[in-house]
């Protein structure tokens, strides 16, 4: 498979990485192969729900 045909697709959000750690809501472009994967964003949701990241003193209640 071609890998610059791949293009990663957020599995929480359905954000397109369109360059390298650059995500937007966009269509996947023609010609493209989705692949999962996640953002930033959700990453560090994701990280600080499941507790594998401590949360901030200001994100406490």
């Amino acid at each position: 498979m071609d890998e610059r045909k791949l293009i990663f697709v957020c599995a929480w959000c359905k954000k397109v990485e369109i360059s390298k750690g650059v995500w937007e809501l966009i269509k996947v472009p023609d010609g493209k192969i989705p692949s999962h994967g996640i953002c930033p964003e959700c990453g560090e949701k994701v990280r600080k729900e499941s507790g594998l990241v401590p949360k901030k003193k200001s994100d406490r209640k």
